[in-house]
């Protein structure tokens, strides 16, 4: 029996009554809200007691009929999208363990909206051979575009066993079979490319990237019958410090549509003239800001998004910039952006949101002017969190100008700090978008900061390239000097501090565990980092990056002394704070090893370290119980070491 679900949502008011991790270590609600191409219908994901959904409803309707779910609750659903206005197609993927690595295996799949005849987007002449099998399974399938014009039809990238390499497909979708359109092609350095982007249904640009040899080059050509020209390369030492990615072509003059940061701090969009192989001056730019995405379609510049302190989108449609205008003025203080929209454009999904807000998601109908609220993203948040966040600007200690963000719990006088550094290290935190295990621990009482390290992304070209070698020296100290910034300079309880975070930030905690444990009460490290001479070992065999790695970190032999000396495992005798380590057996990123020997090491020499090594969780925790236990704990661990 088909099962329907009405959602009803009630905001609340702001209440007395405590949260905790129940409320937010919940998956969000709602995600990835699409409309189908003629606008009648809305599919999103769910999450439902816990369980991923695919749920489909009638525009204007909440009456949301789930269609799909997985069976393993440890496979993920990682996005949908309608194929055409019946069919929805969606990815799922799975953790495949190889050697000491944990991999995601990726398969595509569709269903109709009304929960009939899913199937699973294969090839299955690849299966007839058995090492066939196993290499395609490792070489997922991966949607490269949908035919609008062709209205069962999409293009993947799929391995070909007669090529023995990707090859890209079109995809008949009512009776799955494959039909080879683009092979690998060999360039004149003997190169084979197997990358190809398409740009508004035409197979027009390739990439190649040899990891090892540290070579990067991009392919144009205008037509199918034209031959591949490279337009663009690079070595390891330039991709390090310049970036350039086509958005598209100019229908007017054939030109391409870049954004680049060439003889530039801040990146920019110029056009590149194919023939001469010159860019034009800059076409568009933000001062001090990154182009963060563009998009063109019919052959002109649709959308720019850049990011400072906030991700912001200007729309060239003058139609659709007047939408996102009139919506400021209903939402002020929010950021908004139009997230999905029906092929004509006349009803479209706008996402309304902002730090200390969960994300909502609206519907609107240009020819009635009607709209309606179709979810939050965290409905059981909605206005229960009352916090706020400032905007830090500070010096380091050899006088270089940083960035920060600190949030700080409303009503609470002299707070204690949690010093929460972001991941990557080449990523970046924002004040436009909601963090719930931000706000989960300025719900119980903390003020938390978020220094924008050198090293960050999304601060300069310079800004970046200051942070390279420099993890556990430079870029540690500026979390340290941004920590004594605010709390010299705010109203805040600098003798009740932890240093929390994840991936590189549980990194950079640990590394606070031996170099700054006099200024802190505990450390939590999330699939963290304790042996960083290991991990780009690890890292050069499994996903040949040295080169790059090298820049960046160092060299896993050449630089040992020095990567030694900025890792945990190395301290243990030193080390005698609180630390809590969570890390989960299926990352896919940071190997769980890199906690579990680190705990090892530690338990004799320091009995107030914890580790819950958690099964099957991944690098982002993105199953629900797991997710649930690390925020758990955390609560827990935080308030015995801090109040």
């Amino acid at each position: 029996m088909k099962k329907s679900i009405l959602f009803i949502f009630i905001i609340f008011s702001l209440t007395s009554v405590a949260l905790d991790y129940k409320d937010f270590g919940k998956l969000p609600f709602f995600s990835n809200v699409t409309i189908s191409p003629d606008g009648e219908k809305i599919a999103a994901l769910a999450n439902i007691e816990g369980k991923p959904y695919i749920v489909v409803t009638e525009f204007g309707s909440t009456n949301f009929n789930p269609i799909a779910s997985l069976k393993n609750e440890y496979d993920r659903l990682e996005w949908i999208e309608w194929a055409n206005n019946k069919k929805i197609i969606f990815q799922t993927s799975k953790a495949e363990k190889a050697r000491e690595r944990t991999f995601r295996v990726y398969d595509l799949n569709t269903i109709d909206s009304d929960g009939s005849n899913f199937k699973i987007i294969e090839n299955k002449s690849i299966y007839k051979d058995k090492q066939n099998s196993y290499i395609s399974k490792y070489e997922s399938i991966s949607l490269v575009d949908i035919l609008e014009d062709e209205d069962n039809k999409i293009l993947v990238s799929n391995y070909d066993p007669r090529e023995r390499a990707v090859a890209i497909f079109e995809v008949n979708l009512k009776n799955n079979r494959f039909k080879k359109i683009e092979s690998p092609f060999t360039d004149s350095d003997g190169d084979r490319v197997t990358n190809f982007i398409v740009s508004e249904g035409k197979i027009q640009f390739a990439d190649f990237y040899d990891a090892d040899e540290g070579i990067a080059k991009i392919f144009y050509r205008p037509n199918k019958d034209d031959s591949w020209t490279e337009i663009y390369r690079a070595n390891t030492e330039d991709l390090a410090t310049d970036n350039f990615y086509v958005g598209g072509v100019d229908k007017k003059d054939g030109n391409l549509f870049i954004y680049s940061n060439f003889d530039s701090n801040f990146s920019y969009i110029s056009k590149f003239n194919v023939e001469t192989g010159k860019l034009s001056k800059p076409i568009y730019s933000k001062k001090d800001h990154e182009i963060a995405s563009l998009e063109v379609e019919d052959g002109e510049i649709k959308m720019v998004c850049y990011e400072r302190f906030t991700r912001e989108c200007d729309l060239f449609d003058p139609e659709e910039n007047g939408i996102i205008k009139s919506l400021k003025k209903s939402f002020p203080d929010h950021y908004i952006n139009i997230s999905s929209y029906s092929k004509d454009f006349s009803r479209f999904i706008a996402t309304i949101r902002n730090s200390n807000s969960p994300g909502k998601y609206f519907g609107f109908d240009k020819k009635t002017g009607k709209s309606f609220f179709i979810s939050s993203q965290y409905p059981q948040l909605e206005n229960k969190v009352n916090s706020i966040t400032k905007v830090i600007e500070y010096k380091a200690r050899d006088d270089y100008q940083l960035y920060g963000f600190l949030t700080l719990p409303q009503g609470i006088k002299n707070p204690p700090v949690i010093l929460f550094p972001h991941g990557g290290p080449t990523a970046r935190d924002r004040i436009d978008y909601f963090d719930p295990w931000l706000q989960a621990m300025v719900s119980q009482g903390y003020a938390v900061f978020q220094p924008q390290f050198r090293g960050s992304a999304g601060w300069g070209k310079d800004y970046q390239i200051s942070g390279y070698r420099e993890s556990g020296k430079k870029m540690q100290n500026d979390m340290i000097d941004g920590f004594d910034y605010v709390v010299q300079n705010y109203d805040l309880d600098g003798k009740k501090a932890c240093i929390v975070g994840a991936s590189y930030g549980g990194y950079a905690a640990l590394t606070g565990s031996f170099q700054s444990q006099d200024k802190f009460k505990c450390f939590v490290s999330i699939a963290g980092i304790s042996d960083f001479t290991k991990l780009l070992r690890s890292e050069t065999f499994f996903r040949g990056s040295a080169k790059m790695n090298k820049i960046m970190h160092g060299d896993a032999f050449e630089d040992k002394e020095y990567l030694d000396s900025v890792s945990a495992i190395n301290y243990t005798d030193k080390i005698k704070k609180p630390i809590l380590l969570i890390h989960g057996t299926y990352d896919t990123q940071v190997p769980h090893n890199q906690s579990s020997m680190f705990y090892n090491k530690i338990k004799n020499s320091n009995d107030s370290v914890e580790y819950f090594e958690i099964p099957k969780a991944t690098h982002y925790f993105d199953e629900q119980g797991n997710r649930l236990i690390m925020f758990r704990e955390i609560e827990r661990f935080l308030a015995e070491n801090l109040n």
